[in-house]
């Protein structure tokens, strides 16, 4: 299957034969912003009318830096010049000529799996790649950029957050964040508005609007998903299209949906929204306008992107969730079939014992749901709300109405089941996947082999030292240790939330910069010391990769750490003091380092359910037996992401360590980190600004970023939160140091705080 391939650099060709986004090396020049020129130029405006000088001095700080850093840290897609092009004509279409150049408005696409758009206070409009993944058509993409048109014609954006600032303070919040753009249009009138005039828009550019009913139920489909607890009614769907729904004898709204009762303020708009449009859609309204192959194109591409997005930000589930549901609608398409796969087999080694839960409904409540114990496929009004979208379903193979005849039903059967659908294809990405699950040698060396047989392929070193069994042994002597560090970061409690002091953050960054140079030039003269703001302007996508790996390595260590502590915990608390522990019966393999893979990289179970049952038996439980890593082993990040090892073999990288540096002012008490590893999915902003990306700062809730920060005594205080990664055989040292100091940061408590981070030893 070919995608639109564009034109530009950013793209290339993936082991999948379909096209994804890579990194430029050098960002263009006209996403290089000076955020302190911004800021001078929105404080020059003046003081607005009810805002008191601090609110908006924090307002100008947020929103000029918000969008340099948002280019700087990947968040958006640089140089993608079809789609940014494709967004902005559908735009001027909405919003007029005129209106695009007075207001100097233009779109972005994110690199964001959610489907959601905004725009700020300088016209700049964010689009995820998640919405336009999901959005019906172009129609639906133009009511969305109308809406968002308003909220920045109307200065929605100023006003939420002047709301926000006057409704918070340090005696009612009850919750610690940062005001966080993107999220801030949650007035109702504001909403109403937007979605009103917004149509206005689009309909007077020609646009059908019963597209932009449709994103409603994209909205309400997922707070559905969210809230497992609400009434469910199990008189269910009818077609979208049934404009009559809303009449006074139709007490329900058309999906039958499970949670309008708890989500009054989102079914109001859905109903105010269709008389709306019953009004003023025009008779010639269109779906597409500007082009209706290259949206499908760009949309075929979205959808590889989403799933590559949540897979790089370990939402290892959510991944496994959208790939099957975009297979479902494309059982044709190999890329979703690799990403059921490969998302699924992280999932299942993060996860303890998902492999035998029901596949994609272990999470759900049986309150909401039926027969969640048989898995998705008695399920799928989860992944698929209404008859018109259950209709357009090709995988008929799987809608199987004897539940007792599914082809899977738990995670590990799904595995299997597209297994096979790979293996038949010669879906060769898949190989390297099938390997890394493999049960036992002699099957990952046969998949190994038949990977490397195909000449262009993601992981060629990666899957050779895999065979081989050198994964740490090539390693051995790399020269290259790397210490990266971004911004000092400068947080401030006020009485409306924390606030990141982006300015002097600017301003002082450099003295605290150059003392931990000079502290390591002393101290550890191997190491190299490099900003990541640095990196990102010199190579992005080095940057982005650097990023990737410390991520990665610290995800594994962290969950999979925890797994491995929750078994053992198991395991004790069922052995009497009296009863001997039997004797761990050692790997087949008499390498030392590949021992760690075999312990690591066999939960999966071969489970042959294709054969023919000769005799209806019940079947019976598989016995598995599971084997967890070692927490100080580098194994689990090759394993868990292979293109960390390819990074570190590439750019002879010995280790790779990351300093965090964060001073909080005003009334502020630092608790103890808190990473989610109990939850359904990462909290990966937390968990990426919380241990090794000061530099995203702008990007997320403050709070969100780094330790939970709650009201307290202590006047001043300073946090260094420090984490390396040295995977080579000899000296594998995995190590994560956290000091809180309670004074203000000086730099001998700085440089001091240094030193007991760099010597602290490796944590068992």
């Amino acid at each position: 299957m070919v995608f639109f391939l564009p034109s530009i650099n950013s793209f290339s060709q993936s082991a999948t034969d379909l096209a994804y986004y890579k990194y430029p090396k050098q960002i263009p020049a006209k996403y290089i912003l000076d955020p302190k020129e911004e800021y001078k130029r929105l404080k020059a405006e003046g003081l607005p009318e009810g805002w008191k000088e601090n609110e908006f001095d924090r307002y100008c700080e947020l929103m000029s830096f918000q969008k340099a850093n948002s280019f700087l840290t990947g968040e958006v897609y640089l140089g993608w010049d079809d789609l940014e092009n494709y967004l902005n004509s559908v735009l001027k279409k909405v919003v007029g000529k005129k209106a695009m150049v007075n207001n100097n408005i233009h779109a972005y696409a994110n690199r964001n799996a959610e489907f959601n758009a905004y725009a700020i206070h300088d016209g700049t409009f964010y689009v995820n790649i998640g919405l336009l993944a999901d959005v019906k058509d172009e129609a639906g993409l133009a009511c969305i950029l109308g809406h968002e048109y308003v909220h920045f014609k109307k200065n929605h954006l100023r006003r939420s957050m002047l709301e926000r600032m006057r409704a918070s303070t340090k005696k009612v919040r009850d919750k610690n964040e940062d005001l966080v753009l993107g999220s801030l249009h949650n007035s109702r009138r504001f909403e109403q508005e937007a979605d009103s005039l917004g149509a206005v828009y689009a309909a007077k550019a020609g646009y059908n609007l019963k597209s932009g009913v449709n994103n409603f139920y994209q909205l309400r489909f997922m707070e559905e998903k969210e809230s497992t607890k609400a009434d469910a009614d199990d008189d269910a769907q009818v077609s979208n299209d049934d404009e009559d729904s809303d009449s006074k004898t139709n007490k329900k709204d058309e999906h039958g949906d499970k949670v309008l009762s708890s989500h009054p303020d989102l079914q109001r708009r859905i109903k105010y929204f269709k008389r709306f449009v019953r009004r003023f859609n025009p008779d010639s309204a269109q779906n597409y306008i500007i082009s209706k192959s290259v949206f499908k194109d760009l949309q075929a591409q979205a959808r590889v992107e989403t799933l590559n997005a949540l897979l790089e930000n370990f939402s290892y589930k959510t991944c496994t969730e959208k790939a099957f549901t975009y297979y479902l609608l494309d059982p044709t398409n190999d890329a979703y079939v690799y990403y059921v796969l490969e998302a699924s087999r992280r999932a299942i080694l993060v996860y303890k014992d998902l492999y035998k839960k029901p596949f994609l409904t272990e999470d759900y409540s049986k309150d909401v749901y039926d027969d969640l114990d048989k898995g998705i496929l008695a399920n799928l009004e989860i992944l698929v709300p209404d008859t018109n979208q259950f209709k357009k379903i090709k995988a008929t193979d799987l809608l199987i109405e004897d539940a007792k005849d599914f082809p899977f039903k738990v995670w590990e059967e799904a595995f299997a089941y597209f297994q096979k659908i790979a293996e038949e294809r010669n879906i060769k990405e898949s190989y390297l996947t099938l390997a890394l699950a493999a049960q036992n040698s002699a099957d990952r060396k046969e998949k190994l082999i038949k990977y490397l047989s195909f000449e262009k392929v993601k992981y060629r070193s990666f899957a050779q030292a895999l065979l081989d069994k050198r994964i740490l042994k090539d390693l051995e002597d790399n020269k290259k240790e790397l210490v990266v560090t971004g911004k000092v970061n400068f947080i401030e409690d006020h009485r409306y939330g924390y606030h990141s002091k982006q300015l002097m953050s600017e301003e002082k960054t450099p003295e605290y910069i150059n003392a931990l140079s000079d502290f390591l030039k002393k101290k550890y003269p191997a190491k190299e010391l490099v900003m990541y703001q640095d990196m990102a302007k010199e190579d992005m996508a080095k940057a982005m990769k650097y990023r990737l790996a410390m991520l990665s390595s610290l995800v594994s260590y962290s969950l999979l750490a925890a797994r491995k502590e929750d078994s053992d915990d198991e395991n004790n608390s069922s052995t009497d003091d009296d009863t001997p522990k039997k004797k761990k019966k050692k790997s087949e393999s008499d390498d030392e380092e590949f021992s760690n893979y075999e312990e690591f990289a066999s939960p999966l179970l071969s489970t042959d359910f294709f054969a023919k049952k000769k005799k209806k038996k019940k079947k019976k439980e598989p016995e598995i037996t599971h084997h967890f890593i070692k927490s100080d082993s580098a194994i689990q990040t090759f394993v868990l992401t292979p293109e960390v090892w390819s990074m570190f073999k590439k750019d002879n990288l010995k280790s790779l360590e990351t300093v965090t540096t964060t001073s909080f002012e005003d009334h502020t008490k630092l608790m103890g980190l808190q990473l989610k590893t109990n939850s359904e999915e990462m909290n990966i902003a937390e968990l990426l600004l919380c241990c090794c990306q000061p530099w995203l700062i702008c990007t997320v809730p403050c709070i969100e970023m780094y330790s939970r920060v709650q009201r307290g005594s202590t006047k001043y205080a300073y946090q260094i939160t420090y984490y390396s990664f040295t995977p080579n055989s000899k000296n594998q040292k995995q190590t994560y140091y956290e000091e809180t100091v309670r004074y203000k940061m000086y730099k001998p408590y700085y440089v001091n705080s240094m030193n007991n981070a760099f010597g602290s030893k490796t944590q068992e």
